[in-house]
């Protein structure tokens, strides 16, 4: 809701009623009115939503790497050693 909020301080639409706001229905900030988005032609580009999507993608790709990284950087030896002081601890 804050982009939203943001956008419309930005344009000076703030003290616009929302009650009808929702679906479809949304404030074109050219003209202060709510209208249908999809019938004035104000969506989203699929381009943003496809980059925001591999962006996601990208960064739980990462993660899941630099945990592997992490676990295979571990020499035999110390395995060893990790494997050991958990029995002692039984």
């Amino acid at each position: 809701m804050r982009p939203f909020t943001q956008i419309n301080k930005n344009a000076g639409t703030e003290n616009i009623n929302y009650d009808n706001v929702g679906g479809t229905m949304g404030i074109d900030v050219k003209t202060g009115k709510v209208v249908d988005m999809f019938e004035s032609q104000i969506v989203d580009p699929a381009k943003v939503i496809k980059n925001a999507v591999r962006n996601a993608i990208s960064v739980a790709s990462t993660a899941l790497t630099i945990q592997t990284a992490l676990v295979l950087n571990r020499t035999e030896e110390q395995i060893a050693t990790n494997f050991i002081n958990k029995q002692k601890q039984w």
